[in-house]
């Protein structure tokens, strides 16, 4: 038991052991304490409690490789040499500032006593040790050297970083005089290269028109841009020295040399990327167009290709279209004017894969005849020009093309969203169409039913049953070449008193019930249409087997007798007229309906219900149809005399009045 227990104390005796000496030693950096004064660029503590600088990041960055964390104590420079000389804090941090070369280091003018500086780089400044304490001097310096060495780019992008306001315009005097006795200035810029340099209507427009503007009102001086169309013209123009400057010229003064310029500072970095066919892989050796007076092509393309593969071509828009053709698989483009020469130039079969082959810089070429004052006052001009000011002129002009892009372009860069707005204008138009259209066949349909409905009772009319009547027929053509159809009217006797003592409403009703009951008793009754005044009714029939055309219509009237009118069943009397369809000539449907009119005519008076038209009332009819058309002759010839018999009142014995006759 005893030795189990001495184990476990063993046990625990270790696990105390290695946190406090191999964990602590492996993850627990000792401190750098580090004090500092509230300068801006260098070190500070923002709003936030944040600490910010190009100092404090490097500071942080060189904590990592000598192995320590970072605490920051704030305090006026008396205050943290104090802090220093205790041993309550190991270094200061001393902004940037004059300094002298009296060793193999830089070490700055104002020096405290009893303090030696390890310089951080350039701009950045400098760390104070206590002299009595320079055991980590060493450490810092390799440190130092060792950032160097990894990232030499990191001390120039820490000052592009938190010094990228640009500086402050400071003009001598004498730029001063220069620029008011030169106020314009002549000069060129690359054409048809939008959004990032192109004219329009003669004027300048794109990133670089807008660059100048910043520099006319900076200047106060008005650069004056001349017009050119290619890139080969306006470079022989600058050779020539017939204008003052080149706008936008790239940075090398090799190029510079050989077109008898001058260069400034570069204010703008463009980078290029490939523009390639859709519809074919790129060729192990592709043919590439080139723009031959454009710098690019002999600092970047004559070296990465080998001279067969070049196919040179005026500018840019050129070498584009030349791609798109298949004279040529690539060609090499600025980044921020691929899209643009591809959507403007309607050249959808091109695209780029949007990486950065080669990229170069941007400066102002002037002609070296020209007075040195004016590099230098633009040189100051271009420091003076904010960084992120010229990537807003860059994006801005993206954007203001990419408005101005062309419905094509559009469809192009947006397939989904142009698929989405078709189907929707689509739809649009169908619903519209359909909507159209129901209201088109309600307004038929409404029309229709005025002109073939009784409207009080849902009935075809008369006019429906006078143009159905051919069809009908004709239908029933074989029934029609036996004799068998015929055309029957119905008329209810003393009809006036009934709808008096019914009311119209209540009548029709009542009318349209015993129709359908009469249609489903009598199932060869074919077709019928009745009046508008709800006063008779035609009828399209056909024989039935065994009955004579009497016996037919003395069965429709047999069932049309009883009409239940409001709950109570009325007897009726009818007057019916049949007319036999002829088995062979032509179909005269207003013929046919009113031989049937005629044949109940005939019986109206006597004490028939039936009557069936046959030859007697087609001699009378023909005679009446003689009359009238006597009548109308006599009529247009004149042949009728009025003659007038006087009235005499008994009373007066005067006379009063008087009938006309006519012979």
């Amino acid at each position: 038991m005893r030795f189990l227990i001495r184990i476990l104390l063993l046990l625990m005796l270790g696990l105390a052991y290695f946190p406090a000496s191999g964990f602590s030693a492996e993850f627990l950096r000792p401190a750098l304490r580090i004090g500092f004064t509230d300068t801006e660029g260098s070190i500070w503590q923002d709003k936030r409690l944040l600490y910010q600088g190009t100092a404090y990041e490097f500071i942080e960055a060189l904590s990592t490789y000598l192995n320590r964390r970072t605490a920051y104590t704030s305090g006026t420079m008396e205050e943290n040499l104090l802090r220093l000389k205790s041993g309550s804090i190991d270094m200061i941090i001393l902004p940037d500032g004059p300094m002298t070369n009296r060793s193999t280091e830089p070490i700055p003018v104002n020096l405290p006593a009893g303090t030696i500086s390890v310089p951080l780089g350039e701009s950045l400044g400098w760390l104070l040790l206590d002299e009595n304490r320079a055991e980590m001097a060493p450490q810092i310096f390799a440190a130092v050297k060792t950032i160097a060495e990894v990232n030499p780019f990191f001390r120039h992008d820490l000052l592009e970083k938190y010094h990228s306001t640009g500086l402050k315009l400071k003009l001598t005097p004498e730029e001063q005089a220069y620029l008011t006795t030169h106020p314009v200035i002549r000069t060129m810029i690359s054409p048809r290269q939008a959004p990032y340099a192109y004219l329009e209507n003669g004027e300048p427009r794109g990133v670089i028109a807008d660059v100048i503007k910043r520099v006319e009102a900076d200047l106060n001086i008005k650069l004056e841009v001349i017009p050119e169309e290619s890139q080969q013209t306006m470079m022989e123009h600058l050779t020539n020295g017939d204008i003052d400057m080149v706008m936008d010229f790239y940075t090398d003064y090799n190029w510079a040399k050989a077109h008898n310029a001058d260069l400034t500072f570069p204010y703008l970095t463009l980078n290029y990327v490939s523009v390639m066919r859709k519809d074919r892989p790129l060729p192990a050796a592709p043919v590439v167009a080139c723009a031959r007076t454009h710098f690019y092509t002999h600092q970047f393309i004559e070296r990465m290709f080998p001279a067969e593969q070049l196919r040179y071509y005026v500018d840019v828009a050129d070498c584009m279209a030349a791609v798109n053709r298949g004279e040529a698989d690539i060609t090499f483009v600025k980044s921020i004017t691929a899209q643009s020469d591809i959507f403007r130039g309607n050249y959808y079969n091109l695209y780029t894969n949007g990486n950065v082959m080669f990229s170069h810089q941007v400066s102002m070429a002037i002609r070296d005849t020209a007075d040195p004052i004016l590099i230098r006052i633009l040189n100051k001009e271009v420091t003076h020009i904010n960084p992120l000011d010229i990537t807003s002129i860059i994006n801005h002009e993206v954007y203001q093309v990419q408005a101005q892009d062309t419905l094509q372009s559009f469809i192009y860069r947006n397939p989904f969203l142009t698929l989405g707005f078709a189907v929707g204008i689509l739809l649009l138009i169908i619903i519209g169409l359909l909507i159209f259209l129901r209201l088109r066949h309600n307004y038929t349909q409404e029309l229709w039913q005025q002109a073939n409905l009784v409207n009080s009772v849902g009935m075809y009319n008369i006019h429906w049953f006078t143009n159905e009547l051919p069809n009908a027929i004709a239908y029933y053509n074989e029934a029609r070449k036996k004799g068998e159809l015929f055309v029957l009217i119905i008329s209810a006797q003393r009809m006036a008193f009934l709808k008096e003592v019914y009311g119209s409403k209540l009548f029709a009703e009542s009318v349209k019930a015993s129709m359908q009951t009469v249609t489903r008793k009598l199932p060869w009754i074919l077709r019928y249409g009745l009046s508008a005044e709800i006063t008779h009714v035609y009828m399209l029939c056909r024989k039935p087997t065994g009955l004579t055309l009497w016996q037919a219509a003395e069965q429709v009237e047999k069932n049309a007798r009883t009409v239940v009118i409001n709950g109570i069943p009325t007897s009726f009397t009818y007057y019916i007229g049949l007319c036999p369809v002829p088995r062979q000539e032509d179909i005269d449907a207003s013929l046919l309906m009113d031989n049937a009119m005629m044949a109940r005519n005939e019986i109206i008076g006597t004490n028939q219900t039936i009557g069936i038209f046959n030859s007697v009332m087609h001699d009378e009819l023909l005679h009446h149809q003689q009359i009238e058309l006597y009548m109308e002759k006599g009529l247009a010839e004149g042949e009728f005399q009025i003659h007038l018999q006087a009235k005499y009142d008994l009373a007066t014995r005067e006379i009063c009045g008087a009938e006309a006759l006519i012979r």
